[in-house]
């Protein structure tokens, strides 16, 4: 309703043929689902997937896809819409989605997503949930595999089948999930963590984000 709002009232002031609108979010929320209400806990899909809408020059009216994407993608195809072109040779990460958004073939459904749950250094309880260490997933068409750097169980998925994550299959499909913990693997060898702590927020930061509610 509220983007309908905006929308419309870029239409009403003319400005809508010349305005790129983009509406997308970091990360979804578990409302309950597989024990938290929030987020930052696991890699559930009702907490990694996201909305992301575009509207405006260059975009086909009534385009949806179901195509795997990562909020990488934005920057660069926000700099393709706006300039084609542009975002070439600037190494950005991802993937430019222009060419799905004007109306072109949508991506391989088969295209890796991969994810990462933030780094608790010590064991704690969040919200009921105990955590440790970090946790590693990646999603290759109906299928998902996640494991944890201190948890030695892992999670297979049949997102067609299950799209509620419920059943666990890594020890009945052992094979696939070798192969796609092989590719966190892989993917955690090429994004290692830094090897020493960074530098902590300052005071306004720290109050910045004790505003938003990110501080605990």
């Amino acid at each position: 309703r509220h983007l309908g709002d905006l929308l419309s009232g870029l239409d009403g002031l003319g400005l809508a043929d010349g305005t790129l609108v983009v509406v997308t979010s970091d990360h979804g929320q578990g409302l309950a689902d597989h024990d938290d209400a929030f987020h930052s806990v696991n890699l559930y899909e009702e907490s990694v997937r996201a909305v992301l809408v575009f509207r405006g020059p260059r975009v086909a009216a009534g385009r949806v896809s179901h195509a795997p994407v990562e909020a990488v993608d934005v920057l660069p195809t926000v700099l393709d819409l706006l300039q084609p072109g542009s975002h070439a040779g600037l190494g950005l990460p991802g993937r430019s989605l222009a060419g799905l958004l004007a109306g072109g073939e949508s991506p391989s459904s088969d295209r890796p997503v991969h994810l990462y749950r933030q780094l608790y250094p010590r064991p704690t309880v969040v919200r009921r949930a105990p955590v440790a260490g970090a946790r590693y997933g990646v999603r290759v068409g109906r299928w998902k595999y996640v494991e944890g750097d201190r948890d030695p169980r892992p999670e297979l998925y049949d997102l067609e089948a299950d799209p509620r994550e419920l059943r666990n299959r890594a020890e009945t499909e052992p094979e696939r999930a070798a192969a796609l913990a092989a590719r966190v693997r892989a993917w955690r060898a090429e994004h290692p963590r830094p090897g020493r702590a960074a530098p902590g927020p300052s005071e306004e930061d720290r109050a910045r984000l004790r505003a938003l509610g990110y501080v605990e």
